[in-house]
């Protein structure tokens, strides 16, 4: 199932912009739809692009978005209510749980094939 797209949020935008390797210009044009909802084709128009380049642009920040939301086989996300000083905790077991995933995946790698 396609996930659904939305606006993003500046922040989530700055993050995942961190992770790409994509050209300034095309950035530019990714924040202005996904963070400012700013019509493809207005953009198309003002950067002298065509549309479905504009649209390959977003498409291509959209699952680098998608992807940095991938989860590990097993892990689930739920929606979650808590009293705000128990979060620490919270995201100290994520941590803790993320780091022996990426232990466990080096490990993986340096066992030889069969």
């Amino acid at each position: 199932m396609k996930q659904q797209k939305h606006l993003l949020k500046p922040d989530e935008f700055a993050r995942v912009k961190a992770l790409t390797r994509m050209a300034r210009a095309s950035l530019t044009i990714a924040k202005r739809v996904l963070v400012h909802g700013d019509r493809q084709a207005d953009l198309a128009r003002k950067y002298k692009k065509s549309r479905q380049h504009v649209s390959e642009i977003v498409n291509v920040f959209w699952d680098h978005y998608a992807n940095s939301h991938a989860l590990p086989e097993g892990w689930k996300v739920e929606p979650v209510a808590l009293p705000e000083a128990m979060w620490p905790k919270v995201r100290e077991i994520e941590a803790r749980a993320k780091c022996a995933l990426t232990r466990l995946n080096k490990s993986r790698q340096k066992t030889p094939a069969d």
